[in-house]
């Protein structure tokens, strides 16, 4: 079992299906050790993910990013690249994007 979360314009859905999808995998869990370690993953990578939010100079990543909660407690980033595709910096000669730089 996975769940897809995304947090462009879909905040309310999101957490209700997070809830649900906790409270199923947590239950579903009758080993304290698998519970444990579900949790134990899941904040391990919450904080990565929220580090990775807030040290990215990537500002669309924190407005439009989607991941996968597998039943392990892990996050899988996806999406990134329509993201990092949309990303444009100056470089003092221009403002280039990603897709002019190949």
């Amino acid at each position: 079992p996975w769940i897809l979360l995304g947090c462009y314009g879909r905040y309310d859905s999101s957490v209700k299906k997070l809830e649900r999808f906790l409270a199923k995998m947590l239950d579903g869990h009758e080993e304290v050790d698998a519970r444990e370690r579900f949790l134990t993953n899941f904040a391990h990578d919450l904080n990565q993910t929220e580090t990775i939010l807030i040290e990215s100079e990537v500002e669309c990543l924190y407005h439009d990013f989607q991941v996968i909660l597998d039943s392990r407690g892990h996050l899988i980033h996806i999406d990134l690249d329509r993201c990092l595709a949309q990303v444009r910096r100056n470089d003092g000669k221009g403002t280039i994007t990603r897709d002019d730089q190949r």
